[in-house]
This record gives C-alpha cells, structure tokens and sequence, in this order.
C-alpha cells in the first residue's frame, strides 16, 4: 500500500497535454467526479489526478462519505451497513476495508512524519 507520496490532493493540477496550470475553480463535473477544465487544450484532468486515489474506481462523494464514517470511528461492518441504509450507496466490504487500512496508514505516516520534527 506505500506509495510515493500520500498526496490527498494535489495543490497545483497541471494541464496534461500542455502542462499549463489549471485553474480548480474551472470544473466539470463528469459522473460524480470533479475534472478541471483547460481552455487552451480543451482537455480535462479529473480531481484524482497524481494523488493516491488516482486509480480509484469510486467517485468523490463515496470516498468522502467512506472518510466520514472511518472519522466517527466506525467499525468496518459498521460503515458497509451505512454505505447502503444512510447514503444509499453499495460498497463492497473489501472496497470498504481497503479504504480503511489506506485511511489508517496516512495517519500513520502523517505521525511518524511529524513525530521526526518534534525531536
């Protein structure tokens, strides 16, 4: 699950084709997901782009409602049940579980990062 940068987000997309800055106020919205709009290229770069949701098969609204639910500390058993009664959205339990453990490591890695600048 290591990946060369935890990025969450990237801070400044770029155009894929002209690697021009995009502005992420410009968006469409293309099955539930961001893409950031480049009026030079007419291309879209979608929001997951070079962070590590970049291969993920779910759109931004699960992700953050899988996030909520792994904040208010629920178990994994619990968040599957959730998914499905409150946001009336299936996930598969291993969808469910992976995203838990990737949640989990982040935390991980942001405290061990910051614990080396504490000393």
């Amino acid at each position: 699950m290591e990946k060369s940068s935890f990025a969450l987000r990237q801070e400044n997309m770029t155009c894929k084709k002209c690697k021009k800055s995009l502005n992420t106020q410009d968006f469409i919205v293309i099955n539930q997901n961001r893409h950031y709009y480049c009026f030079d290229c007419n291309l879209t770069t979608i929001w997951s782009n070079g962070t590590i949701f970049d291969r993920t098969q779910l759109n931004l609204l699960t992700i953050q409602n899988i996030l909520r639910l792994y904040l208010l500390n629920k178990s994994k058993q619990e968040a599957y049940i959730d998914m499905e009664e409150v946001y009336q959205n299936r996930v598969a339990k291993n969808t469910i579980s992976k995203y838990f453990d990737l949640f989990s490591e982040i935390i991980k890695k942001y405290y061990k990062d910051a614990h080396k600048n504490w000393t």
